[in-house]
């Protein structure tokens, strides 16, 4: 996650290294921290992990990184892409354990291979967000981390092994988080961008405006 943000060092020449490696530490506990209170959610026990905690609870839980004088979307922008990073490697552990692992399809007679494919996905978003900040540097990627992320994921989880068992409303776990995940990132995405608009049209002119 901190190599991530090293790379970006950058577009971000106003965040001194030093403050990379706090918020990258802030950003693993409460990465971590979320996929326990989420997975606590889901199974009524803790020791597991669901990864959407982390994409639900970090914006919240990251604000005391605040104190370091970084802007809470240069944060944000910060942390997007990192959690992908932090994704890539929760899948090694996945295939490390055996978890997560893809369905069997008769049709093609082969086992998904639902940890590499949900790696690669984690890597294609890292590497749209980043293009987008170098594209615009005035993007709020969080939310469209959390669009991309859901919209990919919606789709993988039915190549999961049991990723369609019904859990709330008829929808698997994943498929039920990834709806509200696109659902959070659009309307925050629109709000952003209607409160940009709205402070430009009420920007003074710096010139005689009459």
């Amino acid at each position: 996650m901190f190599i991530s943000m090293l790379l970006r060092k950058k577009q971000f020449p106003q965040v001194p290294i030093w403050k990379m490696v706090l918020v990258t530490v802030w950003l693993l506990i409460t990465g971590v921290a979320g996929t326990m209170v989420l997975a606590y959610i889901e199974m009524g026990t803790f020791g597991g992990t669901s990864f959407y905690g982390a994409v639900f609870l970090v914006p919240l839980l990251i604000t005391p990184a605040m104190l370091l004088k970084i802007k809470y979307k240069d944060i944000l922008n910060l942390c997007a892409p990192a959690e992908c990073a932090m994704l890539i490697v929760m899948r090694f552990d996945c295939l490390d354990k055996g978890c997560c692992f893809g369905r069997y399809l008769p049709t093609l007679e082969f086992q998904f291979p639902s940890q590499i494919v949900e790696m690669a996905a984690g890597a294609i978003v890292m590497a749209v967000l980043i293009l987008m900040h170098i594209k615009n540097r005035q993007t709020h990627l969080y939310p469209w981390y959390m669009v991309l992320y859901g919209f990919l994921r919606f789709l993988m989880q039915g190549f999961r092994y049991g990723g369609t068992n019904p859990w709330v409303l008829g929808l698997s776990q994943g498929h039920f988080w990834s709806l509200i995940s696109m659902a959070i990132g659009v309307i925050w995405i629109v709000a952003a961008k209607q409160l940009g608009k709205d402070k430009r049209e009420n920007k003074p002119c710096e010139t005689d405006c009459n």
